[in-house]
């Protein structure tokens, strides 16, 4: 679980806030009245991050290969209805977390 301080507080305890992060792999979020302004996150956060970015579009990609003989306009189609079928699921699992109280 990410911790939330203010832009204040991480100047004030730096070293503290970059041990939580880079020991115990703790992000921690920075707020400026309010608004979230940065994340910090450990090198390992960050590699799997940017491995995650580079294999998404890989996917894209691929899929543009794949769907290159298709209409632009059936590959939004296809497109829009998958990533509204990922947003379904994504729902419907935070639904079935609240009901259980988690």
């Amino acid at each position: 679980m990410a911790r939330t301080i203010t832009v204040e507080e991480a100047q004030a305890t730096f070293a503290e806030v970059l041990e939580g992060v880079f020991c115990r792999s703790e992000p921690v979020i920075i707020q400026q009245n309010g608004d979230e302004v940065a994340v910090l996150i450990s090198p390992h956060h960050y590699a799997a991050l940017q491995r995650f970015e580079e294999a998404a579009w890989l996917s894209i990609e691929e899929l543009g290969k794949r769907k290159a003989h298709m209409d632009p306009d059936e590959v939004y189609a296809f497109v829009t209805a998958e990533v509204e079928a990922v947003r379904q699921e994504l729902y419907d699992k935070r639904q079935r977390e609240a009901a259980r109280g988690e």
